[in-house]
């Protein structure tokens, strides 16, 4: 692995990893889903700094390094959201991003974790 990353690989995933990742993430069953070491699927509230926002107007990538992957409310689930999505207030955030990046999310947007 360490070749890969030498030779420019952000993230390296080995059959090992994913399957203890996967075995982890049956037995947490929480509102995090490890997706490879350094990488999680997590699950937020709309903050209320986000609300009726498009996505395109939020910045989230660039301000905290998460990409939204869904957007799911009580009434439908919205996956890969385009630029234009706005974000209602009854709504939850999927996301995508490292450990940090998910801290820095909270920091910048004061977002409350969803229940999972």
């Amino acid at each position: 692995m360490a070749t890969l990353h030498r030779a420019g690989a952000d993230i390296v995933m080995s059959y090992a990893s994913i399957g203890a990742n996967s075995l982890m993430n049956l037995l947490r069953r929480g509102r995090i889903l490890m997706v490879t070491e350094g990488l999680d699927v997590f699950r937020v509230n709309v903050p209320a700094a986000l609300v009726n926002k498009r996505i395109a107007d939020s910045s989230i990538r660039e301000r905290t390094g998460c990409n939204v992957v869904a957007i799911s409310t009580p009434e439908s689930q919205k996956i890969v959201p385009g630029p234009e999505q706005v974000l209602p207030a009854d709504a939850e955030l999927v996301l995508i991003g490292s450990i940090e990046a998910e801290e820095h999310f909270l920091e910048v947007f004061g977002g409350d974790d969803a229940q999972g």
